[in-house]
């Protein structure tokens, strides 16, 4: 059956990139980074990055600021400290 699961897998990812444009990582990505975005702008400092990190499924640090900066142009810190300095909202 790995066979049946690869298969019904890329016919997962075709519907997602046909319904979204995005790619299934690139999707994931996304949906990480919002999520990421959404809890710094709720817990503002008493947020720790490297545990909001784990908590949206990252695993690496360099691949998670990689990501991060690809989506929003701001590393992690740099987005806190915006948030930090500015009444910034969803």
């Amino acid at each position: 059956t790995p066979l049946y699961s690869s298969a019904a897998s890329d016919v997962y990812k075709r519907q997602i990139n046909q319904f979204t444009g995005m790619n299934f990582n690139h999707l994931i990505n996304t949906y990480r980074i919002n999520e990421v975005k959404s809890m710094i702008i709720q817990e503002r400092e008493l947020l720790n990055l490297t545990e909001v990190m784990y908590a949206v499924g990252f695993v690496n640090r360099s691949t998670f600021y990689k990501v991060f900066l690809k989506h929003t142009g701001l590393s992690p810190k740099e987005f806190k400290a915006l948030v930090l300095d500015q009444d910034v909202q969803i």
